[in-house]
């Protein structure tokens, strides 16, 4: 069965969730999957790559209410709450996504 870019986001996140940014390997992350480690450079080019993609995934939610009829403080407060809560859902949430 082929593997799908988006079973290799989730399972990242699921170790990122576990052991943090450092247990995240491409090595790990192919074992977790019970694939080559080659396999996962067919949707990822490189560690930086996925952690772009995680990313993604993790701001997919974010400033999805804002309007551009709202008024700017309430966009920064909405935008900032989202911003924290999308942060705060994973270990090292904020830390995968500095690293764009």
């Amino acid at each position: 069965m082929r593997i799908q870019r988006e079973q290799v986001v989730a399972a990242a996140w699921t170790l990122l969730d576990e052991g943090g940014l450092e247990g995240l390997t491409m090595r790990v992350l192919a074992k977790a999957l019970s694939i080559q480690a080659p396999s996962l450079y067919w949707h990822f080019p490189g560690k930086q790559a996925l952690l772009d993609a995680m990313a993604d995934t993790l701001l997919q939610d974010v400033a999805r209410t804002v309007t551009a009829d709202s008024p700017w403080e309430s966009v920064v407060r909405s935008v900032a709450g989202d911003l924290r809560r999308a942060f705060l859902q994973h270990r090292d949430g904020a830390v995968s996504y500095r690293h764009l």
